[in-house]
């Protein structure tokens, strides 16, 4: 099918808002494991050692090499350049996009119920027990959302395949 010269525009304009966000994200991630590894070095605590931790640098190492990847694939704004590269890569970008989007909240949710455990355990407030479970199970329930609005995105037509823009 064919697309219009103001479909395209307005693609492109999106594109670029996208490549905005994911540079912002990117300096805050960048930020957020330096100011997390310099209060460990700090206070002698040791690096690495949960299952938030692990998940986190993981998701970070993932979402920075996602956005560098696709920035060279993708934000090339002429449409017609590397047509099959987009297309082939397209399906990996989503699919990785789609558990990138998933395991964000899950580790915040994983380091939230870890901080209430470690405080009820090192200050023993048993009184605050419900804290960390109410922050999993509402941060599981967007999840879920997220998973479900996913789905119905990862099957959607490929506008680099050849023929979608009129030229």
């Amino acid at each position: 099918r064919f697309r219009s010269k103001q479909w395209y525009q307005r693609r492109v304009r999106g594109k670029k808002i996208h490549a905005i966000f994911h540079i912002i994200a990117s300096a805050f991630i960048i930020a957020g494991l330096v100011t997390q590894f310099t209060y460990h070095n700090r206070n002698g605590y040791s690096h690495l050692f949960s299952s938030h931790s692990l998940l986190g640098l993981f998701t970070a190492i993932t979402y920075l090499l996602q956005a560098l990847v696709s920035s060279g694939v993708f934000q090339d704004f002429r449409p017609h350049l590397l047509r099959s590269l987009r297309a082939d890569f397209k399906p990996f970008h989503v699919v990785l996009g789609g558990f990138l989007l998933v395991a964000v909240p899950m580790t915040v949710a994983m380091g939230v119920t870890e901080k209430a455990f470690y405080a009820n355990l090192q200050y023993g407030h048993d009184d605050q027990w419900w804290y960390g479970h109410v922050i999993t199970f509402s941060v599981f329930i967007a999840t879920g959302l997220t998973c479900a609005v996913l789905s119905g995105k990862i099957g959607s037509s490929d506008p680099y395949r050849e023929g979608s823009i009129q030229k």
